[in-house]
């Protein structure tokens, strides 16, 4: 038999090796890790930014609308039993009490049209140890006075006022950082924003001088009678990883500067800068005596 005689491959034509395999796919696969690491730092990053803006909006906004009902509050001379009371908010919890102006308002947290007594405090979150939600509070102050008074609510007709203004609340209570208190609430991380520390200080122009405490509605006590001429707000919230950010700002109380003293008997109980002029011109005859004396 005649033997058969294979061909033989032509040089060139060989293929890759084994360790030639094996260092490209370890050159691939460092750079697929590195396009990874890069894209999820990226990813990463975005989230932190998203959540952290997030963060510092909410936070402003409460401190700004603290800061609003402060600014707007009466003094106590300006109407029956009105009173600004505070805590520091270290050692003690903090709680801020002040009656203001409310226009009345649309949807579900709205109070009627009038004077309103309005309550800031801390509420304890549930399963969340040392972290609190921010709970603002509004009442009616003439309803509330009624109320301890044991007066009865009058009845309004519709032909008095708007129906929607009648059928509005004399009090409501809400979670200014949405952290409802909630039995069956998963609590999941970033869900609300937790605060950890809100603290008050009030200062006294008398002493040029900050307070940790004012309560004006103590006969005996050096703040009676009277609204502190500013009050620093501090508020601290944390994030989703722990870490507390604080917020921090001074509100100046306009009507504290000026207040009127109320007089024995006087029986006025109007609102600074709302007082009418009944004066009939008597003092500009007296100016016309004394030109006349002049002339003469």
């Amino acid at each position: 038999m005649t033997a058969v005689k294979r061909p033989r491959p032509e040089r060139g034509a060989s293929g890759f090796t084994l360790l030639e395999l094996l260092l490209a796919i370890v050159i691939l696969s460092l750079i697929t890790a590195t396009v990874y690491g890069s894209l999820s730092r990226t990813e990463s990053s975005k989230r932190i930014a998203e959540s952290r803006s997030e963060l510092y909006s909410a936070g402003r906004m409460a401190v700004l609308k603290i800061a609003g009902d402060i600014e707007g509050a009466l003094p106590p001379p300006s109407g029956d039993r009105i009173y600004f009371r505070g805590t520091h908010g270290v050692g003690t919890p903090p709680e801020i009490h002040l009656v203001t102006m409310n226009r009345g308002g649309f949807g579900m947290n709205r109070v009627r049209p009038g004077r309103v007594l309005v309550v800031y405090s801390i509420a304890p979150l549930p399963k969340r140890k040392n972290q609190y939600s921010l709970l603002r509070e509004e009442y009616l102050y003439k309803a509330m006075l009624d109320k301890a008074d044991g007066v009865e609510q009058e009845q309004t007709s519709s032909l008095d006022q708007d129906q929607e203004e009648d059928e509005a609340p004399t009090e409501q209570a809400s979670m200014l950082l949405e952290c409802p208190n909630v039995e069956d609430d998963l609590d999941l991380p970033g869900s609300c924003l937790p605060v950890t520390g809100l603290v008050f200080r009030y200062f006294d122009e008398t002493v040029g001088d900050w307070r940790d405490e004012w309560d004006s509605s103590i006969d005996n006590d050096a703040t009676f009678g009277r609204l502190p001429a500013a009050v620093e707000i501090t508020l601290t919230l944390a994030d989703e990883d722990g870490a507390e950010h604080p917020f921090y700002t001074v509100v100046d109380l306009p009507l504290a500067r000026g207040q009127p003293t109320p007089q024995a008997g006087s029986g006025n109980t109007n609102v600074p800068g709302t007082e009418t002029n009944t004066s009939t011109g008597g003092g500009n005859d007296d100016e016309g005596d004394e030109n006349d004396d002049n002339e003469d």
